[in-house]
């Protein structure tokens, strides 16, 4: 089990040192450090905010497992 542990770690390793998952990274903290989602959704018309998060979340996650292989 330890050579699956390895691959695993090694795998994690590679995907966290990705631009695109640091910026992913960066992009959760900041929205929920300032609470920046419900302002937006405050400021923007219905669903709008909502919509735009999902979009920078799904292309940020399909460029990992592009990425990764998966």
């Amino acid at each position: 089990m330890n050579s699956m542990d390895d691959k695993k770690a090694t795998k994690r390793e590679k995907m966290m040192n990705m631009p695109s998952y640091r910026l992913m990274v960066g992009t959760a903290k900041y929205m929920d450090k300032w609470f920046l989602d419900p302002i937006l959704g405050f400021i923007l018309p219905a669903g709008i905010s909502d919509a735009l998060l999902v979009d920078l979340s799904d292309y940020l996650m399909g460029h990992q497992f592009e990425h990764l292989g998966l």
